[in-house]
């Protein structure tokens, strides 16, 4: 059995999930990044390295694009360093299943 050091006044066991925890595509997370605040998204992208977090999609307003590219993709790249500012929120089938996070 592992051992777990009593919780501090500051850390609680939604704190110690949190540093677990392994980004993986399709997952909604939200960044808590210390100087630019607080960021919600998909996983778009998934390294060893990096992971790219889809925090906008915005229709493009020329007519010279098809039908799968149709939108500007606004990412946000998070290191495996900072993977521990990361919480799990839910997960998605594919890119085209729609719901609300």
């Amino acid at each position: 059995m592992e051992y777990h050091p009593p919780l501090s006044v500051m850390e609680t066991r939604k704190d110690r999930m949190r540093e677990d925890y392994v980004p993986k595509l399709h997952d909604y997370v939200r960044y808590y990044h210390p100087t630019s605040g607080v960021h919600e998204g998909w996983i778009y992208f998934y390294d060893k390295d990096y992971v790219s977090i889809e925090i906008a999609v915005k229709d493009k307003q020329c007519g010279l694009t098809d039908d799968l590219h149709k939108k500007h993709h606004v990412l946000l790249c998070c290191h495996h360093w900072n993977w521990h500012q990361l919480e799990y929120v839910r997960s998605r089938r594919d890119f085209n299943d729609d719901r609300e996070p």
